[in-house]
């Protein structure tokens, strides 16, 4: 009985340390991607297509995006 449970106990331990190493790798590839989506958004913004108010919008827009992008990563760095 008490050699079941120890290895039961074990594995518990082994799937726990695995979930936490992949839990690290998904936030790693979370900022990673927040970073690659930030410089999406800052090529976008100055867009030669559009004139006048509307480029000006599209500008402010992708700005807007590139912020939202920002403010996510560091709060995710703090609280990791």
């Amino acid at each position: 009985g008490l050699c079941i449970e120890w290895c039961k106990s074990y594995a518990r331990v082994k799937r726990w340390r695995e979930e936490v190493l992949l839990l690290q790798e998904e936030m790693r590839r979370c900022l990673v991607t927040l970073s690659w989506q930030e410089q999406q958004w800052l090529s976008r913004t100055e867009i030669d297509t559009f004139e006048g108010e509307r480029k000006e919008g599209a500008s402010a827009y992708a700005y807007e995006q590139v912020e939202v992008r920002r403010r996510i990563s560091t709060r995710f760095q703090e609280l990791w």
